[in-house]
């Protein structure tokens, strides 16, 4: 029998979970909006659908290349299982040197729009790459329309040879460089993950690591994120060590 093409994208990992477990916990991290925030599954959902149905309304589409200038937050995780459901290109940044990444990762990719904050869009206006991208769309804005929660079956295909992810290594040694993940790399890296790790839908997850984030929702773990060291931003901050006793952080 021909596998479902349904079946071949990160989102079928992530909607199988929600159907599973709606009113489990799913992720604890910074909101952009409102400090820190808890969302069970059937939460987040709810809420890339939201962002879903806005991104379509800026015209995002299938292919797009979309340069994520968010913290870790639950908004940038939000926004980028949105970004999975219509077929468009998440391009995560490394937040150690902003502008030197932001320079060489628009030379890298060229993004058709870039999304962030209001806030850091003036802080960033002094950047001529940051100023070359002309489309820009403020998350601020996606949580604020009226759009539609209302899930409409999705008028793209996104299978699995569809590039989902570009990550970049933060350019310690060199010119930073970019990882390009399909959907079905995400699917296997996701496999292997749980092989490795053998995540489970009871464990509770403290991480700094932002693509293997995915994976841990695909398994039905709640994961926590805890804010991170302005000096050292790859670091949490002294305030993990509270999150991880008040949660039972097992991983």
């Amino acid at each position: 029998m021909k596998k479902n093409l349904l079946d071949n994208n990160a989102i079928s990992l992530f909607d199988r979970v929600v159907r599973r477990q709606p009113e489990s916990d799913a992720i604890l991290a910074q909101s952009l909006l409102e400090g820190y925030q808890k969302l069970s599954y059937k939460e987040l959902q709810e809420r890339t659908i939201l962002i879903k149905n806005w991104l379509l309304s800026q015209n995002i589409k299938k292919g797009d290349k979309i340069l994520l200038l968010l913290p870790l937050s639950t908004e940038l995780y939000i926004t980028v299982i949105a970004l999975f459901r219509i077929g468009a290109i998440g391009i995560l940044y490394e937040p150690k040197d902003i502008f030197w990444q932001l320079t060489n990762t628009s030379k890298a990719v060229n993004p058709d729009y870039v999304l962030t904050t209001r806030k850091l869009n003036l802080f960033l206006q002094i950047n001529k790459s940051y100023r070359l991208i002309k489309k820009r769309l403020f998350i601020e804005d996606g949580f604020n329309n009226q759009t539609s929660y209302k899930n409409e079956p999705p008028k793209v295909i996104v299978k699995a040879d569809d590039l989902a992810l570009i990550n970049f290594t933060s350019g310690s040694e060199s010119i930073p460089k970019g990882i390009c993940r399909t959907h079905g790399f995400l699917i296997k890296q996701h496999k292997i993950l749980q092989i490795c790790m053998k995540l489970k839908k009871n464990d509770t997850i403290l991480t700094t690591l932002p693509v293997f984030v995915l994976s841990m929702l695909a398994a039905g773990s709640f994961v926590i994120i805890p804010k991170l060291k302005k000096n050292l931003p790859w670091l949490p901050n002294n305030q993990s060590l509270d999150l991880i006793k008040k949660n039972n952080v097992n991983i």
